[in-house]
């Protein structure tokens, strides 16, 4: 239990996160007697340091098929067809879509990120909700998240986030104008070295507006 706590900094959530990660492995074995002490200590390493580090080893349990669906999605780009990515794994369009249940681990790690207050991992999923939205052909569902992206990067002076946001709501089809102005303003506030394939993205998108 030393271990846990150590490990947790004592965090209730963060402890139950780190629980329910060993169980999911079979590290532990809960009617065991003991077995969470034994197998806090061996797998302590292992154990994810923080709410990126839970995502990645998420990923990382996935077959390599669901892992190379979530490659090429997020190559793709924020708006493309599901029948694009069926093509480049070699799958049907049909079995990508019902891959979407994808959606659920998005809605546990916001509500983890909020309870544990990981204010920066808030943004990054709702762009991954708004990929997902979009690939199923929501364009309402993936406005929203886009919009709550934008506002929460706005909230917590996450620019990049913000910006990343903003592209994709420009992107849709019936972008309004007054984010294609939200898109210009925030560029104009990039500092020198700022993240410079982000900038090219926005300009790209500008020039076509």
């Amino acid at each position: 239990m030393r271990s846990l706590h150590a490990h947790t900094d004592g965090l209730p959530l963060f402890v139950v996160n780190v629980i329910d990660d060993l169980l999911s492995q079979g590290a532990i074995a809960p009617e065991v007697e003991g077995g969470l002490a034994e197998a806090t200590l061996d797998a302590q390493r292992a154990v994810p340091e923080n709410l990126a580090g839970v995502i990645e080893a998420q990923i990382g349990r996935l077959s390599g098929e669901l892992r190379a669906l979530l490659t090429i999605a997020s190559a793709a780009g924020m708006e493309f067809q599901p029948e694009t990515v069926a093509d480049a794994i070699g799958r049907d369009a049909a079995w990508v879509h019902e891959q979407y249940g994808a959606q659920r681990h998005i809605d546990e790690g916001l509500a983890l990120a909020q309870r544990m207050g990981e204010t920066v991992a808030i943004p990054d999923l709702l762009l991954q909700q708004a990929r997902i939205a979009i690939g199923r052909g929501d364009r309402d569902a993936a406005r929203r998240s886009l919009q709550e992206a934008v506002t929460h990067s706005r909230l917590h002076g996450a620019l990049g986030y913000e910006i990343d946001g903003l592209i994709g709501l420009c992107e849709l089809d019936d972008a309004a104008a007054q984010d294609i102005q939200a898109l210009r303003e925030a560029c104009a506030a990039l500092p020198d070295g700022f993240d410079s394939e982000l900038a090219k993205r926005a300009g790209s998108v500008l020039v076509k507006r």
